[in-house]
């Protein structure tokens, strides 16, 4: 913008200069000053400079790389999983791009901005605070450490605690309020964290942090959208589970007397899974059903 601004009254600017200037806490009119540029003109150009400046804050996406505009504490975890005080806030990044306020939180540009956040809350999460693990998996998440900070959580969380966990809704809200019919109640931390994230727009197993393949489901946790997936990617009894399922499938399908009807059972069954209460416990309890029905299902 001072750039353009000089150039409508005939100077080029010195963009070297510029920077000189700059560090002897000069700036833009200094060189107009060189050139013999009077002052009141100079406080025209000053105007029209930043008439230019507004004109692009409107117009042009202005972003250097790394460099943040906002940052905020994530609000959305405060008396999520304990109280206030106890809770842990992860960081929120936004930029202005195109004159609007754009989140960026999940870019792998600001990853040095969550490191020390991590490791504060990987050592209240060690000391069983439930805010802290919550915190820990989402910034892990954000640095694709999300498989560490899990494990450590399912270690270390507060198995004990009485706090009321978020509930979710399996059906649209009526007048911004679930139906009761419709509330989803977690029984445990993991599971009520699990879909939290999701529904918060933190990264699952999508951005490049799937389980590794030794400990990964059956499917391809790059593509999971739904709390219940998520949760089977990010516990490994849960994976372990889901690769015996897709060998007992295998096995009762290739000896089926009618395999559409096994297949339609199993779609059955999959729509189950995925539409349950994100529970690991249940969701345990319903793998080990069905691969107990497969291995007993009938053959020619």
């Amino acid at each position: 913008a001072g750039e353009r601004a000089l150039a409508d009254i005939g100077l080029t600017l010195d963009k070297d200069q510029y920077l000189r200037d700059m560090n002897q806490g000069l700036g833009t009119w200094a060189q107009a000053r060189a050139a013999g540029i009077d002052e009141q003109a100079i406080s025209r150009q000053r105007e029209v400079r930043n008439d230019y400046y507004q004109e692009y804050l409107r117009t042009e996406a202005i972003e250097i790389d790394g460099v943040v505009d906002l940052v905020f504490s994530d609000q959305r975890f405060a008396y999520r999983f304990t109280d206030y005080a106890d809770s842990f806030m992860p960081p929120r990044i936004f930029n202005v791009v195109g004159g609007k306020t754009a989140e960026v939180s999940n870019d792998a540009r600001f990853a040095h901005f969550y490191e020390t956040d991590f490791d504060k809350a990987k050592t209240g999460c060690l000391a069983h605070n439930n805010g802290a693990c919550a915190a820990y998996v989402a910034i892990g998440a954000r640095l694709g450490r999300r498989d560490e900070a899990w494990a450590d959580l399912l270690q270390a969380y507060d198995q004990s605690s009485t706090w009321t966990l978020p509930s979710a809704c399996s059906g649209p809200l009526q007048k911004n309020t679930c139906p009761l019919s419709e509330v989803i109640a977690f029984k445990t931390f993991p599971a009520a964290l699990a879909w939290f994230l999701v529904d918060a727009g933190y990264p699952s197993w999508t951005a490049g942090q799937a389980a590794s393949p030794q400990r990964a489901p059956s499917y391809d946790c790059s593509r999971v959208t739904s709390a219940n997936l998520d949760l089977i990617c990010a516990t490994p009894q849960l994976s372990a589970a889901d690769r015996d399922l897709a060998v007992a499938y295998t096995q009762a399908l290739s000896r089926a007397p009618d395999p559409q009807l096994l297949q339609s059972e199993q779609r059955t069954w999959t729509g189950q899974r995925n539409n349950s209460a994100p529970d690991i416990d249940l969701l345990v309890q319903l793998y080990a059903a069905r691969i107990s029905a497969l291995k007993e299902s009938p053959i020619f």
